[in-house]
């Protein structure tokens, strides 16, 4: 009987994980920072998954708004916070875009 007590819950936690009522998908936006510096993002922690990662820089020459695609140089530190590595082009004066799923 044990084993099928389990293997309900189971079932009930694939489920929910599939319906989406396990996870969120969330957004933030915050501005940038150099390269090795902690953003605050508040709510991400660590467990979570970041679906992208977007640099949002605004092109005033052209007048257009300029996304750089940054998710693979995107990591979450820890509780609040993420950083870009070195390689990062998401500055000081300029906006992060974050999608990531909450566990």
């Amino acid at each position: 009987m044990a084993d099928a007590v389990q293997t309900g819950s189971l079932q009930r936690d694939n489920r929910a994980r599939i319906l989406g009522s396990g996870f969120q998908i969330k957004v933030a936006y915050a501005d940038g920072a150099a390269a090795d510096t902690d953003i605050t993002i508040t709510g991400i922690k660590p467990g979570d998954s970041i679906i992208s990662a977007l640099h949002l820089n605004s092109n005033a020459t052209a007048g257009k708004m300029l996304l750089h695609d940054l998710t693979t140089e995107c990591r979450i530190k820890a509780a609040d916070t993420i950083q870009f590595t070195d390689t990062s082009t998401a500055g000081a004066n300029e906006q992060v875009l974050i999608f990531y799923i909450s566990w």
